[in-house]
């Protein structure tokens, strides 16, 4: 616990100059778990809603966290919703595993169906494309003099609209299912109110 905390700790002290070369995420191309790339416009064609999510195997959250992505993916996939799952070893080395081993983990200990990219970075300067952008683009993450707040933690989730706009990010330990009625009105195509701001979801 005590070395849990120091990691939350250094992470949301550390902020970085983060610059996307992307106007939107659509145009970002990922890495599959098989190493192959595929374009997020493709892959999120025709969707409703979508929750990008940096997931860890033997973190402390894993349980309650994968069961929450699971229980939204189960409510709400036949209405329009993906989830798009990153596994990242950056806070305290707690996914360690090959990418084989952690789909391997996240299907037979979850039961995950939701798509497991590659083994990627979320902070610092090799941190994924998508995740560059996701940071940059975030109201929560934005700091002064055009700093950005690193990702504190495992279980970083941003849900986005139809269009790939960011509609609300939640901290690790928020779960999906406290905002249930957030993703009902992405998916919905209605208002979603933020932060006492409205955001127009198109």
């Amino acid at each position: 616990m005590g070395n849990n905390l120091k990691a939350q700790v250094f992470f949301k002290k550390n902020k970085e100059k983060v610059e996307s070369k992307y106007n939107s995420i659509l145009e970002i191309q990922v890495e599959d778990i098989n190493s192959s790339q595929v374009l997020l416009q493709d892959l999120l064609k025709d969707k409703k809603c979508t929750i990008i999510v940096n997931v860890a195997s033997k973190c402390g959250l894993s349980q309650k966290m994968y069961s929450d992505l699971v229980k939204t993916y189960e409510k709400f996939h036949d209405q329009g919703l993906e989830i798009l799952a990153f596994p990242c070893n950056q806070f305290m080395n707690q996914e360690p595993g090959s990418n084989l081993q952690i789909l391997e983990y996240a299907r037979e200990t979850h039961g995950v169906q939701f798509p497991i990219f590659a083994k990627t970075e979320v902070n610092g300067k090799r941190a994924n494309e998508l995740f560059k952008y996701l940071r940059a683009s975030c109201p929560d993450l934005r700091s002064k003099n055009s700093k950005v707040k690193a990702l504190p933690w495992n279980f970083c989730k941003f849900i986005l609209d139809q269009n790939g706009q960011q509609v609300k990010y939640l901290d690790p330990k928020t779960t999906l299912e406290s905002n249930f009625h957030v993703i009902q009105k992405v998916i919905n195509g209605e208002q979603v109110q933020n932060e006492d701001q409205e955001l127009q979801i198109e």
